[in-house]
């Protein structure tokens, strides 16, 4: 007799994609402000990667959303603190020819059409459109 899941996949939603132990390092830190999560293996996102690894994700459940949402900006916070940063300074240059994702410091040359790190699935936003040069015909 299989055990039911501790969050029901209706009520679940995925906080964090990465490696085994991303993933339970994470776990650690929402287990220590009470959050309830679960870590599952990810066939669709290990095959998107051709299998170089397997692919988990952390999941927890909806309701603690918000709770979650502030523990991840804590976290943040401090990373930007620890490295001198001023919380309104760019941390990504995505007008860069490789961006250093700074979820999982893996150097990228293109980002998912999502806009989101190919290895841990960061969202990082979008690179500003290049001006398109309008070229007159000469007449």
């Amino acid at each position: 007799m299989s055990e039911a899941p501790a969050i029901p996949d209706e009520k679940a939603i995925t906080i964090y994609g990465g490696q085994l132990e991303e993933c339970q390092s994470r776990a650690r830190v929402f287990a220590e402000e009470g959050v309830v999560t679960e870590i599952a293996f990810d066939e669709a996102a290990t095959q998107q990667i051709g299998g170089a690894f397997p692919v988990f994700v952390l999941r927890a459940h909806a309701d603690d959303q918000e709770l979650i949402r502030e523990i991840m900006e804590d976290i943040w916070q401090e990373a930007l603190e620890l490295n001198g940063l001023a919380d309104d300074a760019p941390v990504v240059d995505l007008t860069a020819d490789t961006v250093i994702c700074p979820g999982c410091q893996t150097e990228i040359s293109e980002l998912t059409e999502d806009g989101e790190c190919p290895e841990c699935f960061l969202f990082l936003g979008f690179p500003p459109e290049e001006d398109e040069e309008i070229v007159e015909d000469d007449l």
